[in-house]
């Protein structure tokens, strides 16, 4: 939640646009696609204000979520290039079964 007030509080950036703008800057990405990306996740309007973090939490963990999810997808992307390249990394990486990510995301 500090990089929430911080960007809501220092920066002033109050809506998907704004924020995405600022993380990943048109120079260096495809800014447009990043911003509708994070709308559709979200279902919030990429210009709709977000509203402060400390009373509309849930709008801001929505937007780090989706946000999070675009960047695990350029992930992906890299290390399907990488195996390609190297597959000994590949087999360098610890095996993580999918049930144990999920026991660990199950509400307690």
């Amino acid at each position: 939640m500090i990089l929430c007030k911080t960007y809501y509080g220092k920066y002033k950036l109050r809506t998907i646009r704004d924020i995405v703008s600022r993380w990943a800057p048109p120079k260096e990405n495809n800014t447009e696609a990043y911003i509708r990306h994070v709308s559709d996740y979200t279902g919030i309007g990429p210009d709709r204000d977000l509203g402060d973090p400390q009373t509309h939490p849930t709008n801001w963990l929505l937007i780090g979520y989706a946000m999070a999810v675009m960047e695990n997808a350029a992930i992906k992307r890299e290390e399907s290039d990488a195996r390609i390249n190297y597959p000994e990394r590949e087999q360098a990486r610890p095996k993580v079964k999918s049930e144990e990510c999920s026991r660990h995301l199950q509400p307690t």
